[in-house]
């Protein structure tokens, strides 16, 4: 599967290191279906939501462990401020790996727990 790479400076760890998002293809299917079914009530929301999923994709490739643990301690959950989305990401060497996003009001996904 292609992988849609954010260069980002940011710290890792103890040294500085360059993060990069891991995103399947253009875009996850989670955003994808997360847009389809906004657009269809706000346009102009949708393409606000999204682009604050996308800066908190780059906000945790600069700073890949400032996101809290879940219950799986090599997955992250970051959380995009007023839209309530969950963002949960695994950290490698020099990258994130994007697992899922979805809303906060929908039940918890499984490494939530």
């Amino acid at each position: 599967m292609p992988l849609l790479p954010t260069r980002k400076s940011g710290n890792f760890g103890s040294d500085s290191a360059s993060h990069e998002s891991a995103i399947p293809g253009a875009s996850p299917p989670d955003l994808e279906d997360i847009f389809r079914y906004l657009d269809e009530r706000s346009p102009a929301g949708a393409r606000k939501v999204i682009e604050a999923i996308h800066g908190a994709i780059m906000s945790a490739a600069e700073h890949p462990l400032s996101a809290r643990e879940t219950s799986d301690p090599a997955i992250r959950v970051k959380i995009v401020g007023r839209f309530h989305y969950k963002i949960f990401y695994r950290v490698g060497a020099d990258e994130i790996e994007i697992l899922h996003v979805r809303h906060g009001a929908r039940r918890p996904w499984v490494t939530e727990d």
